[in-house]
This record gives structure tokens, sequence and C-alpha cells, in this order.
């Protein structure tokens, strides 16, 4: 799907006035991270806004049902006429079902591509830029890569999937694959010096770790400082989402291109209160590795 120009938006809407100053809703379930929460927020506001779209954010859902009720009480106290909609693993049964019976445009920002086996419309991250990562790390020598999780965060299908990729890499390569190194998402200051030894003693047995949002890898990062590990001398590291953090540190982080899921996304759903009888459609976006020093070895380090 080519992603409109403002020229062709405006031609658009001209041809369809109908669609200024309709609703839609935002329905964002278990994200890893507040950051991806804010950046999609601020990505598709910015393009609904193109339109004349009004914007509604709903409640963060806890779990399956509580989205379904979310989702229920938009459309019938707001008048939404359309949803995007990052989904918990069982949405098909549950809202999705609800959506579909109600006839209500929709699109899904995946967790994972192909998850509902092509049911729905769907805007994807690549989930495989995990990978990217991985080879990089086994690029600059590395054998041992650990994988860093957040406590809150564990069972979702997003870092799951994220693990098996980690794993699959390491397979290809013929090298060790370790359990998630789990640590606390949002640690109490005085919890720190409990986590300190433990984690620190657990990092210095890789040559790399790759942590699933920025804002572990910066929790890991000061633990690393504090605890005497150099990086990227003794520890190479890489993260996801490329914020302000991976920037400031000077740690490689994988950029997932929001502003493009956003506009993917809000494009498609605009095409869909145009126009509601189409085949489902998937769309990948391509990630991209953000290489910085933290991934890198020096010259000295790789002669010794």
């Amino acid at each position: 799907m080519t992603i409109l120009e403002d020229e062709a938006i405006d031609l658009l809407l001209e041809n369809h006035p109908e669609l200024v100053g309709k609703k839609i809703g935002l329905v964002f379930y278990n994200l890893p991270s507040n950051t991806m929460r804010a950046q999609l927020c601020e990505n598709i506001s910015s393009r609904a806004g193109k339109y004349n779209l009004i914007l509604f954010n709903t409640d963060y859902p806890t779990d399956v049902h509580h989205e379904l009720k979310i989702i229920q009480e938009a459309n019938e106290t707001h008048d939404i006429s359309g949803f995007i909609i990052w989904p918990s693993t069982d949405f098909d049964q549950y809202a999705g079902k609800y959506l579909q019976e109600q006839n209500i445009p929709f699109i899904l920002i995946a967790h994972v591509s192909d998850m509902y086996q092509g049911k729905f419309n769907e805007v994807c991250a690549a989930i495989d830029a995990t990978s990217l990562a991985i080879n990089h790390f086994i690029e600059q020598g590395a054998k041992k890569i650990g994988f860093i999780i957040g406590e809150k965060t564990y069972n979702t299908v997003y870092i799951q999937q994220r693990y098996i990729c980690y794993r699959n890499t390491l397979l290809e390569n013929k090298l060790p694959v370790y359990e998630p190194i789990c640590i606390p998402d949002q640690p109490e200051i005085k919890s720190f010096s409990a986590y300190d030894e433990k984690i620190v003693t657990e990092i210095k047995k890789y040559d790399a770790i790759f942590a699933t949002t920025d804002f572990l890898m910066a929790l890991l990062y000061k633990r690393c400082v504090d605890g005497g590990i150099r990086i990227p001398e003794d520890l190479l590291l890489a993260s996801i989402d490329n914020t302000l953090q991976a920037l400031c540190l000077d740690v490689t982080s994988i950029e997932q291109n929001f502003n493009k899921i956003a506009k993917s996304a809000t494009d498609m759903l605009v095409s869909l209160l145009v126009k509601s009888d189409q085949k489902a459609r998937q769309i990948t976006v391509p990630s991209e590795l953000i290489i910085r020093s933290s991934s890198v070895k020096n010259e000295l380090n790789n002669n010794n």
C-alpha cells in the first residue's frame, strides 16, 4: 500500500467530505513499553489530523475481556467510525468477533506477522528485526549472546516472538541459546542494590546482550557501569525502540519505523471508511538496525 501524499489526501477529502470529523478509536493492549505507545499515539494523531479525523484514546486494556468492553463502550457511547488496535493474543475470539459482527472497520498494528492468518487488515513491524542485532553481534565475534526481558512483558506474544527469532538465529549459526534474563521493568529505587549483584554476576557470563526495550537497556547499562563491566570492551549491547535513551548512551538499537506504521495504519483505515468491502491486507514495515559504539569492538579489542 502506497502512503498518500498531502495532495492525494486533499483530493480524497474533496471527493469524500463525509470523512471530515469522523472519530477513530485507539486501543493498545499490553505494549512492551510506554515509549512504543507514545510514539504510535503521536504519529497516528498527526496522520489523523491530515484527514481532519477526531482521535479518541481509550483506556489501556488489562486483559482480553477488558479489551472487548472498552471497544464496546467506545462504539456505543462515542460514535466511533473505526479503530486502530494493538491487539491481545485472543483478539479474534472476543473483540475481533464483535467488530466483525457490528461491521466496524478496524486495523491491527499486530504483534506478529500472520498471527491471525490473514483474517484481518494488519500493519506489522518486522518481528525478525531481532536477527539483525544478533547477526551483528556474531559479526563482531560474540559467541555467548544473552537476551534481556522485563518481568511485566515476559508473557506477551511480542516478546516471545522476539525470543524465538533470537533462538533461531543462534541455532542457524550453531551458537548456544540461553534462557531469557528477567529484570524488573520498573524497579523501585530501594530494590536496585538487591538486584545489582545478581544481575551483574549473570551478565558477566556473556559476550553480548540484546535488551527487548531501550528502557531495560538503560537499566542494564547503569548496572554494567556500576559493576565494572565496560561497554563495548567487555560486553556488546543492543536494544530496540531507538529512543533518546539509546541515542544518549550511544547504544545500538532497532528502529521500528513507527511513523510509517502509523501512516500506513491510518491510511488503510480511511480506505476502509470509504470502501468497506475490501479483501484483508497485511503490510510489514521493515525495521532498521541503527549501529552505534555499544556493539562495535574497537581495533584494540579485536587484536586481543
